[in-house]
């Protein structure tokens, strides 16, 4: 402190070279108690700028007149800062109360008094100081924290005052200065040490509201609290602003809400939004009740938990394929704070393959044998009640004594052979095999429809079918078998959706109508090579006859 102290004299002549001299000139119409418009230059040691004027009003004293020539000098030099240090000693034995953000220190030097009653060095010369006071700063609240002069014995005054705030603006408080005598003119200098707290006038922080954001506008679902950091600007967390979140857990409309401290009041909100999460990504933690269930004839739907998710809340199950025997699935959908879906499969055990019927009759008569091999059974069309229908469907399904359906997925070898009546035959959708012969010698056969599913037209399958004119092979077909069409004199016009057609046999269009068309459905890559399957050597394709694309 005796160091700092010392230093004051330094200081304070320091100062006075860098400030532009102000003679004594301009108080000479001071009163004998009062210097007024004494200049107060902010100084950041080596830059000063004009703050305003200040005023002292002597309490104890009063002085005869003021010189100003020979370089005698009146002013007050100020520094204003937001923390303490540099304006008061390193050692100081206080701190700016709480709240209070700036200080400014006015050190006093102002000489060439003329008043035998001011005495030699070290009188206490006691007075109020008026000064203006920092910009962005209140003079309401405003205290002094330091009051200092030489002759203190060497200690500072820490005792907080209130200050006197002006109408016009400035404060003043009480001070004690240091006098010292100059005998070779016989004048006297006035100086002192003193700093004042204020209260800094804060910003609406609403005003930086375009400059306030968070890292992401969305974020997540995580099932804990999302605090996304947030800027404003460049200020400073937790030194100019807080920030506190709501409806920041669940999937919708969160907001960060910013509040000013310090220098800043006010608040900002700040809107983001926490997006569902996938449910695939609680895939791994989800189980069914059963993964293997037994055939019931009813609609079976095993129970489906997920981790610790809630049933109704957090996510739906769909079941799908789930009464008759095979591969079912249990779809999970996301709710709430999910979104999307996964499927779980499980699988329903048909009737023991002992107790399964192989063979049936349908309503018509007709013969079936069943599959019951894999996981699903399959019927063969065996044979029409009689040979002499007229007209025949081949169906979609076969029903069994238990109620069950089974698809019909082929017409066995040798069905309707020689069926010398058959005229018409509808092939249902779910046939994929037509057998070796099926048709083979119904020479009445004029109308066949094969069915969207059918694959592979067998040997022979409509051999000498000489009354059929015009067939349609559906794009599930792959292969027509040997002598397929032989013999089939009268057929003229044969369409094939070619977008599967894989091989064509020999013989498979010989001794149709010499000059039949063949129209090719497809893309020119499939239309392509079915021509060439088709106008093989061996297929009975001839010249004459005619390939339409």
């Amino acid at each position: 402190m005796k160091k700092w102290v010392k230093r004051i004299p330094i200081m304070i002549l320091t100062m006075a070279l860098m400030i532009a001299l102000m003679p004594v000139q301009a108080l000479a119409s001071d009163t004998n108690d009062t210097l007024q418009n004494i200049p107060v230059e902010l100084s950041d040691g080596e830059n000063s700028v004009l703050q305003g004027n200040a005023a002292i009003k002597l309490t104890d004293k009063k002085y005869e007149s003021l010189l100003n020539t020979g370089g005698h000098t009146a002013r007050i030099t100020g520094k204003v800062g937001d923390k303490l240090e540099g304006l008061t000693p390193s050692e100081i034995a206080t701190t700016m109360d709480e709240g209070y953000g700036v200080a400014e220190l006015y050190l006093v030097d102002i000489n060439g008094i003329k008043n035998e009653s001011f005495g030699t060095s070290g009188t206490t010369i006691r007075g109020t100081l008026t000064v203006p006071i920092p910009e962005g700063c209140f003079a309401t609240g405003a205290k002094r924290i330091y009051n200092w002069a030489w002759n203190m014995n060497h200690e500072p005054d820490y005792e907080k005052v209130d200050v006197t705030v002006n109408a016009d603006g400035t404060i003043s408080f009480p001070v004690v200065m240091w006098s010292v005598h100059d005998f070779y003119d016989e004048t006297n200098s006035l100086s002192g040490a003193y700093v004042v707290e204020f209260l800094k006038i804060k910003t609406d922080i609403a005003t930086l509201k375009d400059n306030a954001k968070t890292e992401k506008t969305n974020y997540e679902y995580t099932g804990a609290a999302i605090n996304p950091t947030v800027t404003v600007g460049n200020l400073t967390k937790d030194t100019d602003f807080t920030v506190a979140y709501a409806n920041n857990t669940n999937a919708g409309s969160a907001k960060a809400i910013v509040t000013g401290k310090g220098s800043y009041t006010g608040t900002i909100e700040i809107p983001f939004t926490i997006d569902p999460m996938s449910i695939q990504k609680k895939k791994a933690d989800a189980k069914l009740e059963k993964t293997e269930c037994d055939y019931t004839g009813k609609a079976i739907e095993p129970e489906v938990t997920v981790g610790n998710l809630k049933k109704g809340t957090d996510y739906s199950v769909e079941y799908a394929n789930n009464v008759e025997p095979g591969t079912a699935t249990a779809t999970v959908k996301g709710l709430g704070n999910y979104n999307g879906s996964f499927a779980l499969e499980y699988k329903i055990n048909g009737k023991a393959a002992d107790e399964k019927p192989t063979e049936i009759k349908d309503e018509t008569g007709a013969d079936y044998t069943i599959d019951n091999s894999g996981e699903t059974s399959e019927a063969s069309y065996e044979a029409a009640k009689s040979k002499k229908e007229k007209t025949v469907k081949v169906p979609d399904t076969v029903t069994l004594d238990d109620g069950t359906k089974v698809k019909v997925t082929s017409i066995a070898n040798n069905a309707f052979k020689g069926n010398k009546k058959l005229t018409k035959a509808t092939i249902g959708k779910n046939v994929k095999t037509v057998g070796d012969n099926a048709f083979n010698g119904c020479s009445k056969l004029s109308n066949l429809k094969f069915g969207k599913s059918v694959e592979k037209i067998g040997k022979g399958a409509c051999k000498n079918c000489k009354n059929l004119k015009n067939v349609t092979l559906p794009a599930s077909t792959k292969t027509i078998g040997k002598s397929a069409f032989d013999g089939a004199s009268n057929l003229k016009v044969i369409t094939i959706n070619c977008k599967n057609l894989k091989s064509v046999g020999k013989n498979a269009f010989r001794n149709i109508d010499p000059y039949a068309v063949i129209k090719l459905k497809g893309n020119a890559k499939q239309k392509k090579a079915a021509e060439k399957l088709i106008t093989k050597k061996g297929t009975g394709y001839k010249n004459t006859m005619k390939i339409k694309k």
